[in-house]
């Protein structure tokens, strides 16, 4: 299994959230790490993501699938404000087969202007209650970027967080987010040992 150094991560890209003493840090004195390593680390799961992401350890077919599987827990909330409408499931759907190799870059692009088109339409749709709509408008575009080739680091952290969000609308903040995280912690692991 491929492992990242945190001189990898800094050679890649100097994020404001992420100067090197906090890479350090992440990395708690070890040279380099696998994917398995890091998404076990007891660190937030969005840093744990952001090192798993930034350097490309896993295939991009694996964070589609994780993206795909993130987005499909907040699709329900899309679907009861907009029912009838199926281009975030669709999108998903034709993610899920890009990442098996069962459809095109052409079906992709397809997919994703749909579900764009339908984030653009939930974000508008103002007599929804805004936490249900937020949800909503996320779900679609975390389908989106799941379907896009070219961010399905983004669609992964996206999907995430729009599932992580859908997890709090019914319940206390904090035990739904950290139920969320730790469900997707979990995933990804699951993921990459069945990889």
């Amino acid at each position: 299994m491929k492992t990242v150094t945190v001189d990898d991560i800094m050679a890649q890209r100097q994020c404001e959230d992420y100067p090197q003493e906090r890479v350090e840090a992440l990395f708690a004195g070890r040279d380099s790490m696998n994917a398995v390593e890091i998404a076990g680390l007891p660190i937030p799961f969005v840093d744990a993501l952001w090192v798993i992401t930034i350097c490309g350890i896993l295939p991009n077919s694996l964070l589609r699938v994780f993206a795909c599987d993130c987005a499909e827990r907040v699709l329900h909330l899309y679907e009861k404000q907009h029912p009838g409408d199926n281009r975030p499931r669709r999108a998903i759907e034709v993610a899920r087969a890009f990442a098996a190799g069962e459809a095109t870059s052409s079906d992709l692009s397809a997919a994703e202007g749909a579900a764009v088109d339908a984030a653009v339409a939930a974000a508008g749709d103002v007599a929804a209650w805004d936490a249900v709509r937020e949800a909503a408008r996320e779900a679609a575009w975390a389908a989106a970027r799941a379907s896009a080739g070219v961010v399905v680091v983004d669609a992964a952290r996206a999907a995430a967080r729009a599932a992580a969000r859908d997890a709090a609308v019914d319940a206390a903040w904090d035990a739904a987010w950290s139920a969320e995280r730790e469900w997707q912690r979990k995933r990804l692991l699951q993921l990459i040992e069945e990889e």
